[in-house]
């Protein structure tokens, strides 16, 4: 029996990007960032924050990082198109959570070295039940939110509350108020409603292009109309020229699905994982 010469790394693979655990009350801010085409390496900003306070950078090869920097916890990812940073710390202000999240336990000025384009930014605040969540009016307070969304997860153990809106500074907010789940299952509840927003986020840029190539298409579809009402009529003579339009309407089309075959089809990828 020969054993296949991935088999330990794919076994691994499920172990590769733990979800840290998280105890209530608990800030956690999120971004994603887009990477420039050829990018390669670790992100210098990370690597340049871990030397600052001590701690072994990723290498070059690493994908997948999580470090105790003391004040904060700090994870980052980097996927197929995005990198993502996620900043853990316990709850500043229980009366107001949001008035302090957890981006802010980072140094100053280090989120303009990080490189990358800002696709989503989510503000997560862990809190225990109380009878203060027990108020329309107290829950719409925390998130600065007038209109609510708002479900129970697994199983009653927890509730869920955002308006999807942008709050003054970017960041879309979740109030998550914790009944009985254990720090692992908050953990995974937490990394579950990242991944939600920041995948509804990237499966949303295909809409621009998709609305960019509307033109093309009207174009193509207004073209071909009158094409399809000439050849039962024209005369022989009208052939080349009909041809040289049948052959202008093919490459029109190639040039349509080549701009955004790429980020149609990624925004069907992302549909799917949302």
């Amino acid at each position: 029996m020969i054993p296949h010469p991935e088999r330990i790394a794919l076994h691994n693979e499920i172990h590769a990007r733990p979800r840290p655990r998280v105890s209530s009350p608990c800030q956690v801010s999120h971004l994603a960032l887009l990477r420039a085409p050829g990018s390669a390496g670790s992100p210098a900003a990370l690597r340049e924050l871990c030397l600052q306070y001590g701690i072994a950078p990723p290498s070059d090869g690493q994908s997948h990082f999580f470090g105790d920097f003391g004040r904060f916890r700090l994870k980052w990812e980097r996927h197929g198109e995005f990198d993502d940073y996620t900043v853990y710390r316990g709850l500043m202000r229980a009366d107001d959570p949001f008035a302090e999240p957890a981006i802010d336990s980072l140094p100053a000025g280090w989120l303009a070295g990080v490189e990358g384009q800002l696709v989503a930014a989510v503000h997560v605040a862990l809190v225990p039940d109380g009878p203060q969540w027990s108020h329309r009016d107290r829950v719409a307070a925390a998130l600065g939110a007038a209109d609510l969304i708002g479900a129970e997860l697994t199983d009653g153990a927890a509730l869920l509350f955002t308006d999807l809106h942008l709050d003054a500074s970017g960041y879309t907010r979740f109030l998550l108020i914790n009944r009985s789940m254990n720090a692992s299952l908050a953990g995974r509840q937490v990394q579950r409603l990242l991944e939600l927003e920041v995948y509804r986020m990237m499966a949303m840029l295909g809409f621009p292009v998709a609305r960019g190539a509307a033109a093309d298409l009207n174009e193509l579809e207004r073209s071909l109309g009158k094409l399809v009402s000439r050849l039962g009529s024209a005369p022989a003579d009208e052939e080349p020229e009909m041809l040289n339009e049948v052959t202008r309407l093919a490459a029109l089309a190639e040039r349509i699905a080549s701009e955004t075959g790429f980020r149609t089809g990624a925004s069907r990828a992302y549909h799917a994982l949302v």
